[in-house]
């Protein structure tokens, strides 16, 4: 191949590259437009500020309407209310309970690699790190002898056990 040829292509390749990006790049929006979807979003502007009062430190930004969130006002305030805590509820001197161990059950379906088995007990919070979970599988000779099927795993369960349990 010539240089010369290589060169002349790649220039042209360049250029209609601009071109193209020129043309797609150009935003509908005008900056009028831009300022009011923000205000509707709740951004606040320094001259919106009142100067008769001390500015505050913190402005607080009005609540995002419906038009702007997409969400119902009915969906919105449906979160629950934090619970207040007290200080009798704090100054308990009750051991703490441990509750019994969380059993989670997953399904391991044909297919699944060690590396997408691995992927979802770490989803489920199993285990905290799918790779290195993986590549315990594979070191270790488990990463060929997974079952399919239905498992249950104790949430906190060391990775001999969990692999022990997916490859009966």
């Amino acid at each position: 191949m010539k240089i010369k040829y290589f060169i002349r292509g790649l220039g042209m390749g360049i250029l209609v590259t601009a071109v193209v990006l020129g043309i797609s790049g150009q935003s509908d929006m005008s900056d009028e437009d831009i300022i009011l979807r923000a205000k509707n979003l709740g951004m606040v502007f320094q001259e919106d500020i009142t100067d008769d009062a001390e500015k505050p430190d913190i402005v607080q930004t009005p609540k995002p309407t419906e038009e702007a969130t997409g969400v119902p006002k009915e969906a919105a305030s449906a979160r629950p209310e934090a619970e207040e805590v007290t200080p009798e509820a704090i100054n308990t001197n009750k051991p703490a309970e441990n509750p019994a161990p969380k059993t989670i059950s997953f399904t391991i379906e044909r297919g699944d690699w060690s590396r997408m088995v691995s992927e979802k007990l770490q989803k489920l919070g199993v285990i905290k790190d799918s790779k290195e979970f993986d590549k315990y599988l594979v070191d270790n000779g488990y990463a060929n002898k997974i079952k399919v099927g239905d498992f249950s795993v104790e949430k906190g369960a060391d990775f001999s056990e969990i692999a022990k349990i997916i490859t009966q």
